[in-house]
């Protein structure tokens, strides 16, 4: 029997790396082994310093609740100018204390449904909220969470 090619993921932010891997998945060799490889954006550190940004890759790695998320990227388009009155767009969302991915909202399972936790403190407040204001504070550990958000984003990808 024949045997399936491995599939791989790449995490890479494009250019010149990602030109070269692709040069090297494309040699005869390797074509006889491995399926082209699938790519997945990397998520820069310093581009969670944004608060737009933040919550786009947040978003990206399936980590906000949907209304929430909806709220955010309207809010984006008419606050491009002041970040700061961002975060008033969810005074009209409910503070979600579950949440599922996507279309799974409906599901009455809760094995697909994550269970927010945390102190009293942080459950009266939106979770993007909650996240935004922990994330400021990372100084190296931003670098981290970046590679976190990235591979979440990926395995998300691959498992599509």
């Amino acid at each position: 029997p024949q045997q399936r090619k491995l599939r791989c993921m790449v995490i890479t932010m494009g250019g010149a790396r990602q030109a070269a891997i692709e040069a090297m998945f494309a040699s005869p060799a390797l074509q006889e082994e491995f399926e082209p490889p699938t790519f997945s954006p990397g998520v820069s550190s310093r581009a969670l310093r944004s608060s737009f940004e933040f919550f786009r890759a947040l978003a990206q790695a399936d980590l906000l609740p949907e209304r929430e998320w909806k709220a955010l990227q309207d809010a984006m388009t008419q606050h491009k100018a002041n970040p700061q009155k961002l975060l008033e767009c969810l005074r009209d969302v409910p503070i979600e204390f579950d949440h599922a991915g996507d279309d799974e909202a409906t599901t009455t399972t809760t094995s697909k449904r994550r269970q927010r936790r945390g102190s009293p403190a942080d459950l009266q407040i939106h979770y993007s909220v909650e996240m935004w204001r922990k994330g400021k504070g990372l100084n190296r550990g931003r670098s981290v969470l970046a590679c976190l958000l990235a591979h979440l984003i990926a395995l998300k990808k691959f498992t599509e």
